[in-house]
């Protein structure tokens, strides 16, 4: 109760202050400004309170559209769920207010020195880049050929020598039989 006596004498101090019958500017000034910070408080919390009320009324389809990877948030309480909310809104704000930075910066960006000097600079790596990149492409793909005839020619040779093997062991084979049977060729 004393807060809020103190506060109407307060603004009746202001009341004087602005009709003119001022009679201790310092006492005013400090005042003013505690009515100031007031003020600001109360429309920070009505615009807390504003937020939570939507936040609240909106819950059911934020659930609804939160994708999987979100799910273990949905088993949670609901104050889990402002919790979340509210961290997700403060990485917002912040994120917004990076945003703000680079456009308040923007003039830099598009300074007509920098675009010029840049964009020469970043043409001539770009055709550097791109002569090195046809380049390189043109010798994978050489590469490539030479290792396909490589791989062909190794395959070639491999299935030669199989057959030879296959052969050699047949004869082997039948020479094994004919010399069990007791029939020897001369």
């Amino acid at each position: 109760m004393e807060k809020l006596s103190s506060f109407d004498d307060r603004v009746a101090r202001l009341e004087k202050l602005l009709c003119g019958k001022d009679t201790n500017k310092v006492v005013d000034v400090k005042i003013i400004q505690e009515v100031e910070k007031y003020n600001a408080k109360i429309k920070d919390a009505e615009r807390a309170s504003k937020n939570l009320k939507k936040i609240y009324s909106q819950l059911d389809d934020l659930q609804k559209y939160v994708s999987l990877c979100h799910s273990d948030v949905l088993s949670k309480p609901p104050k889990a769920m402002v919790d979340y909310i509210e961290t997700s809104e403060k990485q917002l704000k912040e994120q917004a207010q990076q945003l703000e930075n680079v456009d308040r910066l923007k003039w830099v960006l598009e300074s007509e020195h920098l675009k010029s000097r840049v964009t020469s600079d970043l043409n001539i790596k770009l055709l550097q880049v791109s002569q090195k990149q046809g380049l390189q492409k043109e010798e994978v793909s050489s590469c490539l050929d030479e290792s396909k005839q490589l791989v062909d020619n190794y395959n070639k040779a491999i299935s030669a020598v199989t057959k030879q093997f296959e052969r050699w062991n047949a004869m082997i084979t039948t020479m094994e039989e004919r010399c069990s049977q007791g029939i020897v060729d001369e």
